[in-house]
């Protein structure tokens, strides 16, 4: 049958991957992408002379072979991290009526540990590009809180491979300060696309040589090593969280809670550059701002926009 010829052909691939590849890093990219991108340049170097389906295999292989093929690999080398390049629902829905398998992010799940966010990443480039509103990304993210289980884990990104630049679609400096704040605050993990730390602005060829700027004019690596102790904390990992659009002041609040705790984390970020002010829903007082370690000051439980990007814990105590 196709599964098992498919079994056949990858699962030795999967018994050899882990024991060659015990790094905790990612390169940004899943096995699946990787080994789409392997067909797809043996193909067209007449290497193989595979059918086109058979090329984009991996892509759409059923969950009964991802469930296997995790049992595995899991007798090499159990601490693997499964990370799933899932695709946007209008693919999903196209490839479903074209008779192929093409999973959802809540089938993925089942046999992933991380999968992109590609179900919602649309929504955020429509308010970029003013074809949408902040409201309605933010329902979005929302969403994946109640649609997908309890310990979902989404590779948040602003750039990647095959998306455009950060640096080029949100252009101005304190906008790109607040979404790559807003981008370690989010729940799930974090992805960096090579040289986003410089702010490249041109996305570089994938099969041709293609040299990123890092000459450091543009570096911001000292402010992602400080974002980046956000994701440390217990509370980011395991939360109950939610987020909140101010419309009017293009601003985003969000909530990290602890689960059966009084321990939470908020954020508020400014994508529009307005003035005024945000509804903090915290007591009056010094805290530290986790975003560059400085102190702020709130009164009257509001924060001022021209402080943000602002990340506080609260101990709850």
């Amino acid at each position: 049958t196709t599964m098992h010829a498919h079994r056949g052909f990858f699962m030795p691939i999967f018994r050899r991957y882990p024991m060659k590849n015990n790094s905790s890093g990612s390169s940004g990219i899943g096995f699946c992408g990787l080994l789409t991108i392997l067909f797809i340049a043996l193909r067209l170097t007449g290497i193989i002379n595979w059918s086109w389906l058979w090329v984009v295999s991996p892509i759409w292989l059923s969950l009964a072979f991802w469930l296997k093929a995790r049992e595995e690999v899991a007798r090499v080398n159990p601490e693997c991290i499964w990370l799933s390049e899932s695709v946007e629902p209008e693919f999903i829905v196209d490839m479903r009526a074209k008779g192929m398998t093409n999973l959802s992010d809540s089938e993925i799940f089942q046999a992933f540990d991380m999968c992109y966010d590609y179900d919602i990443f649309k929504y955020f480039r429509q308010y970029l590009n003013g074809e949408g509103t902040l409201g309605r990304y933010v329902e979005a993210v929302n969403m994946q809180e109640y649609i997908y289980p309890a310990n979902y884990v989404k590779m948040r990104y602003l750039e990647n491979h095959d998306q455009d630049r950060a640096k080029e679609i949100i252009p101005k400096e304190s906008a790109l300060r607040n979404w790559t704040a807003f981008l370690y605050f989010q729940k799930g993990a974090t992805l960096l696309y090579a040289g986003q730390e410089n702010q490249n602005e041109t996305r570089p060829d994938l099969f041709n040589k293609d040299v990123i700027n890092l000459d450091g004019s543009r570096d911001i690596s000292d402010m992602l090593r400080q974002l980046y102790q956000i994701k440390k904390l217990p509370v980011v990992a395991k939360s109950s969280y939610r987020l909140s659009a101010d419309e009017g002041l293009g601003a985003a609040i969000g909530e990290h809670k602890e689960i059966q705790g009084k321990g939470r984390l908020l954020g508020i970020f400014s994508f529009e550059g307005k003035c005024g002010q945000v509804e903090a829903g915290i007591q009056d007082g010094t805290y530290t701002n986790m975003v560059n370690g400085k102190e702020i000051r709130i009164e009257d439980g509001k924060i001022d926009l021209k402080m943000c990007p602002v990340i506080i814990k609260e101990n709850g105590e």
